[in-house]
């Protein structure tokens, strides 16, 4: 993982985790914001639309997941994981993801992540 000012790039060979990796990353980028409307300043690029539509699909429903939790239940797999990269509580955690989730699905179309052509098309 390389961390810029403004970017990070994930480069890593195929079955290695990356979409894990991208949608922790993502997630970890939206929860530590101030606003639950980041998402809209947030671009994810990435090679085809399947991979689109697959991190798109896992940033929702690891959202749910975690919106969904309650003490006795079974834990989302990433909670662990967020609330570490994070460094807020498994609490705050879990209100910032409904609330952003809530946020996304109102503003669906602000939800950027695109890909490589798409990203091209709309520079030219």
């Amino acid at each position: 993982m390389i961390h810029t000012n403004s970017f990070t790039v994930l480069n890593a060979s195929a079955g290695s985790g990356k979409t894990y990796s991208l949608v922790k990353q993502y997630i970890t980028t939206l929860l530590i914001s101030n606003s639950s409307l980041k998402f809209r300043h947030l671009l994810a690029i990435t090679f085809t639309n399947k991979a689109v539509a697959e991190m798109k699909n896992r940033v929702l429903e690891t959202l749910e997941d975690i919106s969904n939790y309650s003490e006795g239940s079974q834990k989302p797999s990433m909670l662990d994981d967020l609330v570490a990269t994070s460094g807020l509580s498994q609490e705050i955690v879990i209100k910032k993801a409904t609330s952003i989730l809530d946020h996304i699905l109102h503003n669906y179309a602000a939800f950027d992540i695109v890909t490589i052509d798409t990203l091209t098309h709309r520079i030219i």
